[in-house]
């Protein structure tokens, strides 16, 4: 049979083909410590399938514990826990919170690796990115997509058709756009939900992510007097500002996610998708933004 003679002919070819392709395979790093506030290091890295493990020994002073697989240190900045403070290294992939160990996560073409060093509490997560975009709309989890739905309550269909155009711009595949009254299934989407805070949550799985605040990683709250109420990283009330929107994500399930633009005044929430979509440089809005009289304010606040 020719088969195998042939196959031994091609082997060098081909692994040199296969050696050739994924050398190819370009990833981001991004390090920043305060809540992506402060920027340490930002590149991207044509490399050969690595786990975040070894692209951090590439680029960074590494220091690691318990068999390697959890980061101490990242160039002399040192996980803390004493006098009730306790601050450590975090990454996401894509903008979402790895659900495993840097050693187990194998890179893919064009993820984007965001480590964070922060403070953090118990029973509260910075489970999302908002200045990690286009992801995760664009680059998934391991290399697996979903579509996007960008949902929006009654009076929003041209903000919600922006935001749809702009993702496509990302070249995000297999965009769509819903009226929020329409959505039956949350789950095998990402999602983008629009509108007034008092008519999304009306709809009992949007209330849902609300209620579940702390989990998400939303630090805002609204209140009766509809004015807006910014969180301090553990929790607590840090300022209440009026009318106003905001812009925030969540991580959903284990790779899934949530990203939420609402507010109590429709030309707020108007604003602030202009303001985010208009930004050159969108890593500066990190774990999430809000909208007070024209200006940004990061989140959370610290």
């Amino acid at each position: 049979m020719m088969i195998l003679p042939l196959a031994i002919r091609f082997f060098p070819l081909l692994l040199s083909l296969y050696s050739t392709l994924i050398a190819e395979m370009q990833v981001t790093l991004r390090i920043t410590k305060s809540f992506s506030q402060q920027p340490i290091l930002h590149l991207s890295d044509k490399t050969r399938p690595l786990n975040v493990i070894e692209l951090l020994k590439a680029h960074t002073d590494l220091k690691t514990g318990f068999g390697g697989g959890f980061v101490n240190s990242i160039n002399g900045i040192q996980s803390v826990s004493k006098n009730g403070e306790t601050k450590d290294w975090f990454y996401y992939v894509n903008g979402i919170l790895a659900p495993v160990g840097a050693k187990q996560y194998q890179l893919h073409h064009e993820d984007m690796i965001w480590w964070d060093f922060h403070h953090w509490k118990e029973g509260i997560s910075i489970s999302a990115l908002v200045g990690a975009y286009p992801h995760p709309f664009l680059g998934g989890y391991r290399g697996k997509k979903k579509k996007t739905v960008v949902a929006h309550a009654e009076g929003f269909q041209a903000l919600g058709q922006m935001w749809a155009e702009d993702l496509e711009k990302h070249h995000v595949d297999n965009v769509q756009t819903a009226e929020l009254s329409a959505m039956k299934d949350f789950t095998k989407s990402y999602l983008l939900l629009i509108g007034a805070y008092k008519d999304l949550v009306k709809n009992k799985q949007t209330l849902k992510f609300f209620e579940n605040a702390d989990k998400l990683g939303f630090f805002v709250r609204f209140n009766s007097e509809e004015k807006l109420e910014l969180r301090y990283f553990d929790g607590k009330p840090a300022k209440k500002i009026d009318g106003g929107a905001t812009l925030i994500a969540g991580k959903v399930g284990q790779n899934g996610a949530v990203w939420i633009v609402t507010g109590n005044q429709s030309q707020s929430i108007k604003e602030i998708s202009k303001l985010f979509l208009a930004a050159s440089d969108k890593t500066q809005f990190g774990c999430g933004i809000a909208l007070s009289k024209h200006e940004i304010i990061t989140l959370p606040v610290w």
